[in-house]
């Protein structure tokens, strides 16, 4: 079976819709997570993916070697421990648009990440970018008026995009090699074992099976997952270099939309400013 030959989108192109597809992502994974364990609901969500790759690359299966089979399932590991950590906080926030404008910083992280392994210069632009960030990142995490803290599982969130910064540098030097459906497939395979370990270890309760949770995961495997990252492969694979562009930081606004329309959740006027802050920053990425 020959490999499905897709329109030559841009990379920004291909970005934009990646980033609407992980917004939808974080509604369903957010309304599912209620009622269901979040590290089994993601690990089902790559191996749903996976299951859908394979008739894809049946041809090339008996051809697999080492360095093949080795590339994805390293992506895989790196991709499901940033899953896991994400989910795991992603199932205690009460803020979906804080989260998606914290987890906005990992495009912007990933530009250091992307000069120590030599992939991308580190330009005062970058560096520039990274100040304003972090200068937003301070007013999101600043008290809210009513004299609440954010909870420390937001921290999870920062953890979340150093680990996705990792991700998009190790999936970029890799899938220049050996992009394929083959190789889609192993990561997915790779990063739902991952996640279904971390249930394991964590030692938690599977939750409630309902018509809401199988229509969650089925549309969140098409959709979220198999679909997202099978266009952020074939992105990053077009990509001349690993710098992110401001399409991939489109994610958080998409996700502060739906959660304010769909779950009645807003920020406060400080939280948006440094949102704001945010999105200027990595309006500067190159």
């Amino acid at each position: 079976m020959k490999e499905i030959q897709y329109p030559e989108l841009s990379p920004q192109c291909l970005l934009i819709i990646v980033s609407f597809l992980a917004a939808i992502g974080w509604l369903f994974s957010k309304l599912a997570m209620a009622d269901f364990d979040p590290l089994l609901f993601m690990a089902l969500r790559f191996i749903g993916a996976a299951v859908i790759f394979t008739p894809l690359n049946l041809r090339t299966l008996g051809t697999t070697n080492h360095q093949t089979t080795f590339a994805p399932a390293l992506v895989g590991v790196v991709l499901g421990v940033q899953t896991s950590v994400w989910a795991y906080a992603l199932a205690h926030t009460n803020n979906l648009g804080t989260a998606g404008f914290i987890s906005c910083l990992g495009p912007i992280l990933a530009a250091p990440l992307a000069s120590i392994f030599k992939l991308s210069g580190l330009t005062r632009r970058y560096l520039f970018s990274l100040a304003l960030a972090t200068a937003g990142l301070v007013a999101i995490f600043l008290p809210k008026g009513n004299g609440e803290n954010l909870t420390a599982y937001d921290t999870l969130f920062i953890v979340s995009s150093l680990l996705f910064a990792i991700h998009l540098n190790v999936n970029h030097l890799l899938i220049k090699r050996w992009h394929s459906s083959r190789y889609d497939a192993l990561q997915m395979l790779a990063a739902g074992a991952t996640c279904a370990g971390g249930s394991l270890l964590l030692n938690a309760k599977v939750g409630t099976w309902s018509v809401n949770i199988i229509l969650y995961l089925s549309l969140s495997i098409i959709l979220c997952t198999a679909l997202r990252f099978k266009l952020l492969n074939l992105a990053q694979h077009r990509a001349p270099n690993v710098n992110p562009t401001l399409a991939l930081t489109l994610e958080p606004v998409f996700v502060a939309i739906f959660a304010a329309v769909l779950l009645n959740q807003s920020l406060s006027y400080l939280q948006l400013f440094g949102a704001a802050i945010i999105l200027f920053a990595v309006s500067l990425r190159r």
